[in-house]
């Protein structure tokens, strides 16, 4: 965008709360984005300073300041198994059947990801083709149950 511009409130945005609306509208537009320009006044609701929370009917002005061109977030990638881990984990079933499988976890392998995290049980049991959406981990031998 390259000016200020007002827009008005259609009929079919419903009411909702402001800071929802811009997320329709603008999905580029980082939520932390949004509060600084609500903060700084550039963002108004029939000329009056408005705030994230504050409801908005059809029908009412919205002044939006120029926003940079940003594009929408990036999609998260889920982890892969890298081959050669899930040949370690395949060794290490103790047992499976369409319920459950056992795993003598290697040292060293988390269990539940994290940041930054590309080598956890969750990505090797997708490897072994087992669904892993929803794992119970316990035990000293970590079982590792899916559950529907």
């Amino acid at each position: 965008m390259t000016g200020v511009e007002t827009v008005t409130v259609r009929p079919d945005d419903g009411t909702a709360r402001l800071d929802r609306w811009f997320k329709r509208h603008y999905p580029g537009l980082s939520h932390g984005r949004l509060e600084k320009l609500l903060r700084t006044g550039q963002i108004r609701v029939d000329g009056k300073r408005a705030r994230a929370g504050d409801p908005i009917m059809p029908g009412q002005a919205i002044r939006v300041p120029p926003l940079p061109e940003t594009p929408a977030p990036p999609v998260a990638v889920k982890p892969q198994a890298r081959p050669q881990d899930v040949a370690v984990l395949r060794d290490a079933v103790l047992y499976r059947d369409d319920w459950a499988i056992v795993v003598n976890k290697p040292a060293g392998l988390a269990v539940q990801g994290g940041t930054n995290t590309d080598r956890h049980v969750d990505a090797l049991l997708d490897g072994l083709r087992f669904d892993s959406t929803r794992a119970l981990c316990t035990g000293s031998t970590r079982t590792l149950r899916a559950f529907s």
